[in-house]
């Protein structure tokens, strides 16, 4: 048996506590992030514990309820401590008898179990880097030569291409900085530089908003490529437990040249290297990004696109 919770009656405290030891945790689950991108959104959970949930990013048309996937958010579906198949079908049972419109994409183990049933869905690929940590090795007092050896494992799985823009970059006029309070920076530069993937302003007062709460929250990290007092490249990378997406990045044409986005993720991972178990880079339906990410040595995670249109004339 499954609950429907409003808004109101969902405990923050302990949803978000359930999201941090969540399998597939991720930083958008977070009730902070959801509140930004989906205000007023409601959840299905097993339990009053919580032990196994479904967010609901609940919008009204026309006094009725719909569910759309909010704006940077990857994958929602069911979660939880543990994988629970029953509660993913009866959360599919609800949905479709309750709303009349759904567009969700569902998890990577979601997929799983949509790829058995009669539920039609588009698939969707998404990369992922697993840094697989020895907890016997790399404890809270690991050494240095540690954390050095397993980065030299992990660059071993590099792509010779990732590999010549690291080295490019290295032998470039710019140097690798870390700050949150340059975050700013990244997105005017984003927003000046891409033209193939323009943003509505919406969407810039919806990340501003997130990268100003994860300061808050201690879940951000900023890498730039600087020359000189210039910002030419950078990302914005949120936590949750030791995954970490890979939530924005901008790039110039400079930074281009030089291999500046290739340098900036190796040196996240380099600085990194065992805070990390998973760094999701997200955005890899594009040929030529998932090609960029796979060159890390990163591999492909497919997850699910359910669309459920109700009466034409309301959508």
């Amino acid at each position: 048996m499954i609950i429907h919770l409003k808004h109101s009656n969902i405990d923050k405290q302990k949803w978000n506590k359930v999201v941090e030891k969540s399998y597939l945790t991720r930083v958008y689950l977070f009730s902070w992030y959801l509140d930004i991108v989906s205000p007023n959104w409601e959840a299905l959970v097993s339990d009053d514990e919580y032990s196994s949930f479904f967010p609901l990013p609940v919008k009204h048309k026309f006094g009725i309820k719909y569910l759309v996937q909010p704006l940077f958010v990857q994958q929602l579906g069911a979660f939880g401590q543990q994988y629970d198949e029953n509660f993913l079908r009866e959360c599919c049972v609800y949905i479709k008898k309750h709303y009349l419109y759904s567009n969700i994409n569902y998890n990577e183990l979601c997929f799983r179990w949509l790829n058995n049933s009669d539920i039609h869905y588009q698939t969707k690929n998404n990369i992922i880097l697993n840094i697989i940590s020895d907890a016997d090795n790399l404890n809270e007092n690991h050494s240095v030569s540690d954390a050095n050896l397993l980065y030299e494992q992990v660059r071993k799985n590099y792509h010779e291409n990732a590999k010549r823009n690291i080295s490019k970059f290295a032998k470039s006029d710019c140097f690798i900085e870390y700050s949150v309070g340059k975050f700013s920076s990244i997105i005017d530069l984003y927003r000046k530089n891409n033209t193939k993937h323009r943003l509505t302003e919406q969407h810039y007062v919806v990340i501003e908003k997130l990268v100003k709460e994860a300061v808050l929250q201690d879940r951000l990290s900023v890498v730039t490529a600087v020359r000189g007092n210039e910002i030419v490249a950078g990302a914005i990378f949120l936590r949750s437990a030791r995954t970490w997406t890979y939530i924005f990045s901008g790039n110039s044409d400079y930074g281009k040249t030089i291999g500046a986005a290739a340098a900036i993720i190796d040196a996240f991972i380099k600085a990194n290297i065992t805070k990390i178990d998973i760094i999701d880079f997200e955005g890899s339906n594009d040929a030529n990004l998932a090609h960029f990410y796979l060159g890390f040595g990163g591999e492909t995670a497919c997850y699910a696109n359910v669309l459920r249109k109700g009466p034409v004339f309301i959508w």
